[in-house]
């Protein structure tokens, strides 16, 4: 059935360089669907012999993310889940949940369900779900999404006999049951959804766990292999004219679903002292910030403005990309049309534009005036605090000493533990001294 989509379908089309450049469309004919269905634990919580019977952990909250954005695009958009139960378990995924419960015309339904037939006419979708009070009911919709779960990779018991590491009966990594983080073979740590199915922030915790414990294991290495990065040597652009280049990026749909790029480049380029002014599709991506390095070079550019998103934790990327064209990292602006722009005005797009063009026209005029400075350096003393004498305190202040790192940690509490102090429940043996 050709509206009949998996999730990872569904998030290309969403996406400003999948096959519809961002816009929701069908597969079948190309035109704008208005009633979708999402239909979540496919090919997850099976009952079937030989199925999967764990749940997949994520597909509620991408569905519910899909569902959010489909009706960003469409306000009129009529959505509805259907589902086993809803598992909002992460943090703020509840409050996540109830933000999509709120819109309009979005159904949440408990039913098993069966995908009826493909309209020929049409080439709509009926589904069939039970309900409480009318039994048994067939519904027609523009277009189905399948929220499909997350399986082990084929090859995973190749992997596996390689690494010489044991699998689970569902073939994710057995790992143990204290750590888990820790494989059965020493030296050899799981992160991700390898563990079994995760989301991105517990994948993001686990990968920076397995890389402390790595840190254990290699810490006689340490400070052994420190190269220092090479730039070219910095101009001197004190006497030069004024010549401020702007460059403004659609992070993907992010900023262009709303803000009229090419008109907010067009204004720069008639702001004082701009003389070039372009476009990027995702400026922090290495090929993009190599072309914006590159642009400065050519073009003489002395001062860089870069309309984007947040420079929270993309501005160090491109002050380095200032240096890498031998311009003194802190010739450049940032001016945020993310944040201040296409998300708070995402359903004015008249109005972003306007504010994202008074943005970066403040941005210029602050770029005229910057002065290059130069950064030094100071001693850092090599040791660590950990607030919090719990399980987790007690983890990171074991694992930082075993790294070497003199270790404080500080505890309100007469004794170590946290909520595990007194506590019944099994834990490992730990020896803490008052060093």
């Amino acid at each position: 059935m050709k509206n009949v989509v998996t999730s990872l379908d569904f998030e290309r089309i969403l996406c400003a360089t999948g096959p519809y450049e961002g816009e929701i469309l069908r597969p079948s004919d190309g035109k704008h669907p208005h009633k979708i269905a999402w239909i979540q634990c496919v090919g997850s919580r099976q009952v079937n012999e030989g199925g999967n019977n764990y749940c997949s952990a994520v597909c509620c909250a991408y569905s519910q993310k899909q569902v959010i954005l489909a009706k960003d695009h469409d306000a009129d958009l009529k959505a509805t889940i259907f589902h086993n139960d809803v598992r909002a378990y992460g943090k703020d995924f509840e409050r996540f949940h109830q933000r999509a419960e709120r819109l309009s015309d979005v159904r949440f339904i408990r039913s098993y369900v069966t995908v009826g037939r493909e309209i020929e006419s049409s080439k709509n979708v009926t589904i069939r779900y039970s309900t409480l009070d009318d039994g048994v009911k067939e519904e027609e919709f523009d277009m189905v999404v399948l929220s499909v779960g997350l399986n082990p990779p084929k090859d995973v018991e190749m992997l596996a006999q390689k690494i010489g590491i044991e699998l689970s009966d569902q073939k994710f990594c057995k790992n143990n049951p204290y750590n888990p983080i820790e494989t059965s073979r020493k030296g050899v740590f799981v992160s991700g959804a390898f563990q079994g199915p995760l989301d991105i922030p517990e994948s993001v915790v686990t990968a920076s766990g397995a890389g402390a414990l790595c840190g254990q294991l290699l810490s006689y290495r340490r400070h052994r292999l420190e190269r220092e990065r090479v730039y070219p040597p910095e101009k001197d652009v004190s006497k030069e004219e004024l010549k401020i280049g702007v460059v403004v990026c659609y992070c993907g749909a992010n900023i262009g679903r709303v803000v009229n790029i090419p008109e907010v480049i067009e204004y720069a380029a008639t702001l004082p002292n701009v003389s070039w002014a372009g476009e990027n599709l995702f400026a922090c991506s290495t090929e993009n910030a190599k072309q914006i390095s590159d642009a400065i070079v050519e073009k003489g550019l002395n001062r860089v403005v870069l309309a984007a998103c947040t420079p929270r934790t993309h501005e160090p990327l491109f002050r380095d990309t200032c240096r890498e064209a031998g311009l003194n990292q802190y010739f450049f602006e940032f001016a945020n049309i993310r944040e201040h722009c296409s998300w708070v005005h995402s359903r004015e797009k008249e109005a972003a534009t306007a504010k994202a063009k008074e943005i970066v026209r403040m941005s210029v005029a602050r770029a005229a005036h910057l002065e290059p400075l130069q950064e030094f350096q100071l001693p850092v003393d090599h040791t660590g605090l950990v607030v919090g004498g719990g399980v987790a305190g007690m983890t990171a202040a074991l694992n930082m000493a075993e790294q070497g790192f003199e270790v404080y940690l500080i505890e309100k509490d007469d004794d170590l533990g946290g909520m595990r102090a007194g506590s019944t429940i099994p834990w490992r043996d730990w020896t803490c001294s008052p060093t």
